[in-house]
């Protein structure tokens, strides 16, 4: 066999070996974890300052930056021909009547009527709705495809990223990693408070609903031990 026959099969089979190795990553990739939370380079980041039109026929509002200032915000990119978009709704539509959340929506390469007549079958739980017809919103945010869910705290920025569908199970836990609400301690009025422990204390801190956080600050100056007030993290107040 000549050397230029050999480099000419070595050629041929380059293309199946690329093959072989992406499709080995892909599988690898695929049982690594939950593919639910891949990671996002926006967390952390503001939320794209982008100005999507309202959905017509239905008198709210377009999604505005504006919408993400000032309160925790969930932000459902959805569309009426996405089946896992209908298994969530529900749960949305319960959320919604939460006013510790703002539950706003973009509608991703939808069309009109059909997007409303999705709402009028298993309700609208959206304060407003952003239309991106071509999907470059979406890009923007770094969606992947329908539903995700981004939650954006007071301070506009990015704090979570959902893949797939949210529900009772799955929320609590996204709101709990994301530190944007106090799940548990929310129903609690703020003159009741009490710190347990100096991880209590970090919980206070990062989950009070108050958005300059000046009546926290006063109930934990008022009740947490000296030693917890000097900036120490649990593990430092443990050995001290």
């Amino acid at each position: 066999m000549s050397a230029t026959s050999a480099q000419r099969k070595l050629l041929l089979l380059l293309p199946f070996a690329a093959f072989a190795a992406l499709a080995a990553l892909f599988f690898f990739r695929l049982g690594a974890g939950d593919p639910s939370r891949l990671p996002s380079v926006l967390i952390g980041k503001p939320a794209p300052s982008l100005s999507l039109p309202p959905l017509g026929g239905l008198n709210m509002p377009g999604l505005e930056p504006e919408a993400f200032k000032g309160r925790v915000t969930l932000l459902n990119v959805w569309a009426s021909w996405c089946a896992p978009c209908r298994d969530e709704h529900p749960y949305l539509v319960r959320l919604s009547a939460d006013k510790r959340i703002s539950v706003v929506g973009i509608n991703y390469k939808d069309t009109e009527e059909n997007a409303r007549a999705f709402l009028a079958r298993f309700g609208n739980p959206y304060a407003a709705i952003g239309v991106d017809r071509a999907g470059r919103a979406a890009i923007e945010w770094g969606v992947y495809g329908v539903p995700e869910t981004f939650i954006v705290g007071r301070d506009g920025r990015i704090l979570h990223k959902q893949i797939g569908p949210i529900d009772e199970r799955s929320f609590p836990a996204i709101l709990k990693e994301s530190n944007s609400l106090s799940w548990n301690h929310f129903w609690i009025p703020r003159r009741s408070w009490h710190v347990k422990s100096a991880s209590h204390l970090k919980r206070l801190r990062f989950m009070s609903l108050d958005p300059s956080l000046s009546a926290a600050r006063r109930v934990l100056r008022s009740t947490a031990p000296a030693r917890w007030r000097t900036g120490l993290s649990p593990a430092q107040t443990r050995t001290s």
